[in-house]
């Protein structure tokens, strides 16, 4: 499980425990998930209430760009969920070939089993 704890004050967050950041990512809005960043960059590694991190979220969304911004601005690549899924996990079940490349590229590991032994590379 991420080491990070939704530590963001209630009015910071919507029902499901996302962030402003977390909500941009999965809509695929980079410019808002810019400006997002720069007004809380607190919220980088912050998991919603299922334990996903914005870089998970955009990650199964297959949003290869924001991806790579959150990668720049030092998000946790490696992290995980609550079914100990990591980003790249998400990437492949969803077939984001782009968001691959930029975790791969970007150092995940790739070995990186979850809660059920699967893994990227299986």
């Amino acid at each position: 499980m991420s080491s990070a704890k939704n530590t963001a004050h209630k009015k910071h967050v919507d029902a499901h425990g996302q962030t402003q950041l977390a909500k941009a990512c999965s809509n695929g809005n980079y410019d808002l998930v810019r400006r997002r960043l720069l007004e809380r960059p607190q919220d980088l590694n912050l998991p919603d209430y299922a334990g996903n991190t914005p870089l998970q979220i955009a990650a199964i969304n297959g949003h290869d760009e924001i991806v790579q911004l959150l990668v720049d601005a030092g998000c946790d690549i490696d992290c995980v969920n609550h079914d100990k899924d990591t980003p790249l996990l998400d990437a492949v079940d969803n077939g984001h070939l782009d968001v691959i490349k930029v975790l791969l590229e970007a150092g995940v590991n790739p070995r990186k089993a979850n809660v059920n032994g699967q893994e990227p590379l299986d």
